[in-house]
């Protein structure tokens, strides 16, 4: 992040979130644990625009596909409004406040998952995402990844919440396709012509859970939780990821069901993927039943 970050502790927002701390920044907004007044701790997501007038319209565009979401694997949306702190103006939400950190803090420290485990938070994802491709038209997240899957809980009962829907898109009724966008590392192919429907967020989950229970990333990028799309998305996506070596190849372990399911996730060919989280979840749950039932797999 180039400037600074735009509030400071002892702030107050509103006159009603006092920050307690700077969390992050990402590519379009800054992240505080902030006090509501009454309510207790919650995440502050503050947007600053980079020139030139607020566009709160604009910038609050995820509070409106949130606020008419609920579900236990999403994110919880509290408020959304504009401020200005030391002569800058600022469009905000706040939603709910994640102590636990995300899938990716948890790897950066385990490094992999129990596949068990890592199967359980698929289906809780599944759940989030079928909640959201059950919408008439489907709403799409586009940016499935470590870093926006919240914990609540401690593991390995951690509730798994998916956050960030702010790239989020719905289907054209007609084509039933959609813009494209997210995260370089987790992207499906697809992606790099610029039009995607349901399978994408499949696509994403799978590298997602392939991340978590093999320890390493699928595919050869350097850093690959740090890239983001750029020009050269086609380049990137088109070349190198048809080849994916099978989970139990690098567990060392009998598991031919996951091979099976993972790597119809991630399925070069969207046609060759799971339509929908749904159908998705369901494989994910019927793993859980059969070949992982009863059995923590390291």
């Amino acid at each position: 992040m180039n400037a600074s970050p735009l509030l400071a502790p002892g702030d107050t927002v509103r006159g009603t979130y006092a920050v307690e701390r700077f969390l992050g920044a990402g590519a379009f907004a800054e992240v505080y644990l902030v006090s509501h007044r009454y309510l207790g701790m919650q995440a502050l997501k503050a947007f600053r625009p980079a020139a030139g007038e607020l566009d709160a319209d604009d910038l609050l565009a995820e509070a409106r596909t949130l606020v008419d979401l609920s579900h236990p694997n999403i994110v919880r949306l509290y408020d959304a409004n504009v401020d200005s702190i030391r002569g800058v103006d600022f469009a905000f939400v706040t939603m709910e406040w994640c102590s636990a950190g995300t899938l990716a803090d948890r790897l950066k420290v385990e490094m992999r998952l129990p596949t068990a485990e890592t199967v359980e938070i698929g289906i809780e994802v599944c759940a989030g995402l079928g909640h959201t491709h059950s919408m008439d038209p489907p709403l799409l997240h586009l940016d499935v990844k470590p870093a926006n899957l919240l914990l609540f809980g401690a593991p390995p009962n951690a509730k798994i919440k998916l956050a960030d829907y702010g790239l989020a898109s719905r289907l054209d009724p007609v084509t039933r396709l959609s813009r494209s966008g997210g995260t370089l590392a987790f992207a499906a192919p697809e992606m790099a012509w610029g039009v995607v429907d349901e399978r994408a967020d499949v696509y994403s989950l799978g590298v997602t859970l392939y991340r978590a229970a093999c320890g390493i990333h699928p595919f050869p990028l350097l850093s690959p939780e740090a890239v983001s799309a750029t020009s050269e998305f086609r380049r990137i996506l088109s070349r190198g990821r048809k080849e994916i070596k099978p989970p139990s190849k690098l567990l060392m372990m009998n598991l031919p069901k996951l091979d099976e399911v993972f790597l119809k996730s991630m399925a070069y060919d969207p046609f060759n993927r799971y339509r929908n989280a749904n159908e998705f979840g369901a494989a994910l749950q019927a793993l859980a039943s059969s070949q992982l039932s009863g059995r923590n797999h390291q």
